[in-house]
């Protein structure tokens, strides 16, 4: 069992959840006295019946009940079975660490209905009521100081209305009412303490806030009054009450009560018993200045921060150790919310108080020094030097600044930063722009759009919402609370991707959910993102649609910039800065400057950085496709994109004139560069094949035929050699490429009958220029039949060992590459395997990187039949470096030869990896799998496991 002191610290680590029920309904995960995640709740029914249950926690919520909530007026007859279901589920969210046989400790059973049991730790409704007495108990005990803690940190758990999900309805009135009063109750103790406790000013700011909420509680307005006529506003106190008696008049045509009339006769007469007004600020020792909470000038945040969570917490740490940080993005990408809950987690270190100010309306850098003197409260100055009135105030004070929206105000504004920072000794600024101050000892946060499946890509979660679906669910839910729609959907999914995970952008279809289904909110993305904006909108604001965030941006841009931006948009995805060069430059823009442009465009956040995914690879670039939308526009409107595609076709072309003569140099450079310009070589494919045919596209997918195979598009490259092919006007070589690229396709999925006229057809082409490359692709297709062990295309054979005899040492070594291959199974691996030694030297000594990788493989088959290991492992070795130089990723094949081998070597872990990323890589390249039924054997001998336990194993597994 362990000691009890091993009990107790397992105990201390198991996952406790704390449930949020003071707004919208979430369910923390906390470890060790710390939020370390959340917990989903499952979707609008489960979160309706843990509401209910909560809002009755601790006691009995009977069936009906609960149906009622769940399902309105149908019957519980109706619904028993999704009751217990939804049910079954909620325990699970509850007690994660349940023991299967042990009875539910959290939701129970309870005389046909049931009982949610929650301590009042675990449950904000609950948890904000205990507080709050505690604070009542230390206030009337006279400790202001922690009665003010107390409240304050009651507050902190109120995030909008009690139980959200249920709180319209009429079966929950009265547990929504009670605590919504005890909300406003707290409210007027904090204020009583803070005024007790000396600090009127904070009182001050609550007090106006909830009398502008809720303006017929004349408790409030007596706190209010007492606090301005204790901050020395005695003329502000007295005008109070007139304007008191006046709602009260108008409201409920009576007279302010008795405790109203005396406070406002105190204050005539300046009766002592009110209180001391202030004096002169006396000074106070850091330690105590430290344990005041933070005046927070913020504005309020009724929706959680979604996908930002550790964001907001590494850039709280970052502005902890600098005095400027600067938050640099696109327009709607959420820059503005970030901020704001960064200075509210980082607000602390600033005892002087915390302040936002929105420089959106602000059109001079003048107009900003006021604008920031008049959200700090600073008086004017009667020699109008505002700048110097501001300079006095934050002499030697710690605040915190956020300066929200800088980047139409600069240069000049970095200059007033540097004059606020230089007489605040401790302050510090957090700054939003889309492009960086350009101070010295700024430091930038780049923040991106939210993640979506697109871009979390092979590496990202396989299973749940992406934080950008996670958004357009919430926003969709707040606005229709009955929408039955799960967080993974994946139309929404779709929605965000297509959006780009631009939070503006999923934030505005979001609000069309009470109009439009996903599917049609999908369709109208993705016909045009112009019309994209707030629904309900009634002022104009440079975030109320997609067109107006970006007009933003690009009115700050130069004459060359503007140009930049709109032919770029003819490179849809990532592309290198030599494709922006060939669209960009031309008439008005010199090519030698579109590199500075392009980093213009990157310092305004109109441009994304796609940093380099390897060694010696360039850095590439890309435009949101909001972005590019609006680009695309610009481009139409002024010069047409015409002449910016055909330099596009005109840069691939070139591309594909560059390809190294196969067989003879190493095509790993040029490789790589046709994968770092992947999407726009697809983007002139998409034009010279499907919109308007060109004889380019069949020449691109002749020279690129290899390429698909290398880096794993084998299922793109059937649909674009399959236009290819139809195209009768491109040169004889090209279609025959062609035509043995696309035989390739249907080999890898077994189907050579599909294969051999496309072979025969290109076998008639006697024009061959390029004989090398023609001499790879025909052997490639049948190598490929062999591979998976199949039949079809001997002719192929026959063919080469033609060319053979006429003196064509390539043709011979391809022959007899394809023969040594074919004799494996027949003649054995142990006779096989020295011929694939000599067939390795001779495709070497003939500078063959291509023949040395077949024959390579052909040894590492023998080795693995063999059991072979050590020459087996040298031998990939070997194929591994022939790759790279060719420029191919790991293709399926070889990672399941090196898998075997780790099978073999008793490495199974290592080689059941290897095994599930060949499947994976299979799958992705549309080709059967395994390629050797040797290596379902070699596994099934060493290990035991039946097939469907081996295809479940290497099915589920991830790197």
């Amino acid at each position: 069992m362990g000691s009890q002191a091993e009990r107790e610290g397992a105990a201390s680590s198991r996952t406790v959840l704390r449930l949020r029920d003071l707004g919208p309904l979430a369910i923390d995960v906390e470890a060790q006295g710390r939020v370390v995640g959340s917990t989903p709740v499952g979707g609008p029914k489960p979160a309706r019946i843990l509401s209910a249950l909560l809002a009755h926690a601790n006691s009995r919520v009977s069936r009906d009940d609960l149906v009622a909530v769940g399902w309105g007026d149908r019957a519980a007859s109706e619904v028993a079975g999704p009751l217990e279901s939804l049910i079954w589920r909620l325990r699970g969210v509850l007690e994660p660490d349940h023991r299967r046989g042990t009875p539910w400790t959290v939701l129970v059973n309870d005389r046909g209905g049931y009982r949610l049991v929650v301590d009042r730790e675990r449950a904000d409704s609950l948890r904000f009521a205990q507080v709050a007495e505690q604070g009542d108990a230390l206030l009337a005990a006279g400790d202001t100081e922690r009665a003010v803690e107390r409240y304050a940190t009651a507050l902190a758990l109120w995030r909008g209305r009690p139980f959200e999900a249920i709180a319209d309805l009429e079966w929950a009135a009265a547990s929504v009412a009670g605590l919504t009063e005890l909300h406003a109750q707290v409210q007027e103790q904090y204020a009583d303490a803070l005024l007790k406790a000396g600090q009127a000013d904070r009182a001050m700011v609550l007090l106006e806030e909830m009398t502008a909420s809720s303006p017929l509680r004349e408790r409030t307005w007596m706190l209010l009054m007492l606090a301005r006529y204790r901050a020395g506003r005695t003329q502000e106190a007295l005008a109070t009450y007139g304007q008191v008696r006046r709602l009260l008049l108008d409201e409920l045509g009576m007279e302010p009560g008795p405790l109203l009339r005396e406070l406002h006769q105190g204050i005539l007469s300046q009766d002592p018993a009110l209180g001391p007004r202030p004096e002169a600020p006396r000074a106070v020792d850091e330690p105590s200045r430290r344990a005041e909470p933070v005046s927070m000038h913020l504005p309020v945040t009724l929706t959680p921060l979604v996908g930002r969570e550790e964001e907001v917490s590494r850039l709280a740490r970052v502005l902890g150790r600098h005095r400027l940080v600067t938050v640099v993005g696109a327009g709607g990408c959420g820059k503005t919310r970030l901020a704001i809950e960064t200075a509210r987690a980082a607000g602390e270190a600033s005892p002087d108080g915390v302040w936002l100010v929105d420089l959106t309306p602000v059109e001079s850098p003048a107009e900003a020094v006021y604008a920031i003197a008049s959200a700090l409260g600073v008086a004017a100055s009667v020699t109008g030097d505002a700048l110097g009135m501001l300079r006095g105030h934050l002499h030697d004070r710690r605040i915190l600044l956020v300066l929200d929206n800088c980047e139409h105000l600069l240069p000049d504004l970095a200059t007033l930063a540097v004059e606020l920072l230089g007489v605040a000794g401790e302050s510090r600024i957090l700054a939003t722009s889309r492009e960086p101050l350009g101070i010295a000892g700024e430091v930038l946060w780049s923040l991106a759009p939210l993640p979506t499946r697109d871009t979390l890509g092979e590496g990202g979660p396989e299973a749940g919402p992406t934080p950008a679906a996670r958004l357009f669910h919430l926003r969709a839910q707040s606005l229709e609370p009955q929408l039955d729609l799960a967080e993974d959907d994946p139309v929404v999914e779709a929605i965000c991707a297509a959006l780009d995970g631009l939070p503006l952008g999923i934030e505005l279809a979001a609000s069309r959910i009470r109009s439009f289904g996903p599917e049609e909110i999908l369709t109208q993305i993705t016909e045009g993102l112009a019309d994209l904006s707030r629904v309900g909108a009634d002022r104009p604001d440079h975030h109320d649609t997609i067109e107006r965030s970006i007009d933003w941006s690009v009115r700050l841009l130069t004459a060359e910039e503007r140009i930049a931006h709109s032919r770029l948009s003819v490179l849809p995805g990532v592309f290198t800065i030599d494709a922006a060069t060939a669209v960009v430059g031309d008439d008005g823009v010199p090519p030698a400057a579109v590199p500075r442009l392009v980093s213009q465009l990157v310092h305004r956040s109109l441009l994304d950085v796609v940093r380099p995914d390897g060694p010696d690879r360039p850095t590439r670039y890309r435009q949101l496709v909001t972005v590019r939308a609006h680009a695309e526009r610009a481009l139409e409107s002024t010069e047409g994109s015409a002449a910016a595609r055909d330099r596009r076709a005109g840069f691939v072309a070139g591309l594909m004139a560059d390809r190294p003569v196969a067989d003879v140099a190493d095509t790993g450079p040029w490789i790589f560069r046709v994968a770092d310009n992947h999407d726009t070589v697809t983007a002139v494919l998409h034009q010279t094949l499907l919109t308007d045919p060109d004889p380019l596209g069949v020449r691109i997918m002749a020279t690129t035929g290899i390429y698909w195979y290398f880096r794993n598009r084998m299922i793109e490259a059937r649909r674009w050699m399959t236009l290819a092919v139809q195209q009768t006007d491109a040169a004889p070589l090209d279609r025959a490429l062609a035509q043995l690229g696309l035989a390739s396709v249907h080999s890898f999925t077994g189907r050579s009958d599909l294969a051999e006229p496309l072979v025969r057809e290109a076998l008639r082409c006697t024009d061959l220029d390029d004989r090398g490359l023609y001499l790879q692709m025909l052997v490639s297709v049948r190598w490929i039949t062999l591979l998976h062990e199949g039949t079809g295309l001997e002719f192929v054979d026959d063919v080469l060992a033609d060319l053979a005899r006429s003196g064509d040492e390539r043709a011979r070594l391809y022959a007899d590459l394809l023969t040594t291959r074919g004799a494996t199974l027949v003649d054995g691996p142990r006779a096989v395997a020295p011929r694939a030694g000599e067939l390795l030297d001779r495709a070497l000594r003939l500078g063959s990187l291509y023949g040395a990788w077949l024959a390579g493989l052909i040894g590492v088959v023998c080795a693995i039949l063999t059991k072979d290991v050590a020459t087996g492992e040298h031998l990939m070795g070997q194929v591994d470096g022939f790759q790279r130089r060719m420029g191919s990723l790991p293709t399926a094949s070889v990672l399941e030869h090196s898998g075997v081998l780790a099978v073999l070597a008793g490495d199974l872990d290592r080689g059941t990896r290897l095994l599930a990323q060949a499947r994976q890589q299979a799958m992705r390249a549309g080709t059967s799998w395994p390629h050797l039924s040797a290596s379902r054997q070699a596994i099934r001998e060493l290990t035991g496991w039946e097939d469907l336990q081996l295809s479940r194993r290497i099915g589920t597994t991830r790197d």
